[in-house]
């Protein structure tokens, strides 16, 4: 899975160290979720990262805390890519 966080996302902000700061403690906080919870769905990332949700995606569901986080500045858009899997 790939979200893109830019400038269109609620959290998002002008200072891009403050940005990768914010991304990684989400992913930190994402996981502590589902370690406790059990699962945690798409959608609901979206909605913690501030970034525009489009009902007809496939809102897959998380169920291991052991998932990899790739979090990178794509400078060619001018955007973080977070990659989920």
């Amino acid at each position: 899975m790939t979200i893109y966080f830019d400038k269109n996302c609620t959290y998002w902000s002008n200072d891009n160290e403050m940005n990768e700061h914010f991304l990684n403690y989400q992913m930190d906080y994402i996981r502590e979720l589902v370690k406790h919870r059990g699962y945690i769905y798409l959608n609901q990332i979206y909605e913690i990262l501030g970034a525009g949700w489009e009902p007809r995606y496939d809102n897959h569901c998380i169920e291991n805390a052991d998932f990899t986080v790739v979090v990178g500045w794509d400078c060619k858009h001018s955007r973080w890519v977070v990659d989920i899997f």
